[in-house]
């Protein structure tokens, strides 16, 4: 081909091309047009459903104001209801979706913050004070049920000891015994002196308990009561109208039993503990423990400082937390200043009046006496 030749292929071609670029470019435009058009529309059903979705959701939780004000009232706590998540409780209540995990945080019996169900109960706001200054002077506090099976998470346990909070507890003494001998077991006769003789009956059982040490508030060093500890049961089986003292059979004896062990109305040490709503927000400590050791962990029991008349329950579930330097002692003012770190749970076994027995379910260090232990209300 001549110059001619390729200079003519030229042209033509470059004609061509210069003939073919519009089209394409128009072409692209278009698809750039629709594509565009497509992806709003996509946009647009999206957020439709979204807002389908969404006023589905809060017209099941209708219970709740949705506004923008933060200074908006909210409650002490709130019920889940259908379609609740913690986002959008969260939301709804603080404005800021984002504080989820703080609702997380004061709700310790939510598991899994993916996982809430309609009946379970959220708390809002930290303290019982909070709770009175939000719903007026006349709230109280009512039980509310668990969403979870609890016969699931129920554990069998054996109740050693108590810390006796008043001597008016006990209703006699083992004064004697025809045995010659000083430790008593079982199959042994001994002799009871009852405060009130007139009320014993002959085949009444009775359970057998040996005072310890007296105990201490771990800080104030307030008198807190005396440690006993469950030395066995025995059987009424004879008395006389005219006797002071009744005689009683050894049935069972944990270790021997000595004159002087003190007589309290019968009562299981072999006992199954179902998980018990709290229903109130408390502070203690942890007093004593019924080992003779300085620290114990998972499977120990202990005592703390609070019972029955602080609204103590038996299944009730406490925290354990502790302030302080993990290797360093410093001071108390300085540990003051260090925020509190979990590091075990205690579930209540037996109340007193004003201490309980717990067992320890979970630790993640060693525990101490003077730990604190915070009962949290709906846990």
């Amino acid at each position: 081909m001549d110059s001619y030749g390729v200079d003519a292929y030229s042209n033509s071609y470059g004609e061509e091309l210069n003939m073919t670029r519009p089209k394409v470019l128009k072409t692209a435009l278009q698809l750039s047009v629709m594509t565009r058009a497509s992806f709003m529309l996509l946009l647009g059903l999206s957020l439709s459903l979204q807002c389908v979705l969404s006023s589905e959701v809060y017209a099941q939780s209708s219970s709740i104001a949705i506004v923008d004000d933060r200074s908006v009232h909210v409650p002490y706590e709130y019920e889940v209801e259908d379609g609740d998540t913690l986002w959008l409780i969260s939301q709804e209540f603080f404005n800021d979706p984002w504080l989820w995990p703080n609702l997380w945080a004061l709700n310790p019996h939510i598991t899994n913050p993916h996982w809430i169900y309609p009946g379970d109960i959220i708390r809002l706001k930290w303290t019982e004070k909070a709770a009175a200054e939000s719903q007026g002077e006349d709230f109280e506090l009512e039980p509310v049920a668990y969403s979870t099976d609890l016969q699931k998470i129920a554990r069998l346990v054996v109740n050693r000891g108590m810390i006796l909070d008043h001597a008016k507890d006990t209703i006699g003494t083992v004064v004697a015994s025809p045995e010659a001998k000083s430790n008593l077991s079982t199959g042994d006769r001994i002799y009871l002196e009852f405060k009130e003789p007139s009320q014993v009956s002959l085949g009444q059982k009775v359970s057998i308990y040996r005072p310890q040490e007296t105990v201490l508030h771990p800080d104030s060093k307030e008198n807190i009561g005396v440690k006993v500890i469950y030395i066995g049961t025995a059987e009424v089986v004879e008395r006389g109208d005219d006797e002071q003292m009744i005689k009683a059979i050894i049935t069972h004896s944990e270790i021997e039993m000595e004159r002087g062990d003190l007589i309290f109305a019968a009562s299981e040490q072999l006992l199954e503990v179902n998980p018990t709503k709290n229903l109130v927000d408390l502070k203690g400590v942890i007093v004593d423990s019924m080992a003779d050791i300085s620290e114990f962990g998972q499977h120990h029991m202990v005592f703390i400082n609070v019972g029955s008349e602080e609204g103590v329950q038996v299944g009730n579930r406490l925290a354990v937390a502790r302030r302080g330097d993990g290797l360093i002692k410093f001071n108390a003012k300085r540990d003051a200043q260090m925020p509190l770190e979990p590091v075990g749970e205690l579930m209540v076994i037996a109340t007193q009046a004003h201490t309980a027995s717990a067992l320890i379910t979970r630790s993640t260090l060693e525990l101490r006496r003077g730990d604190q232990v915070l009962m949290l209300r709906n846990y």
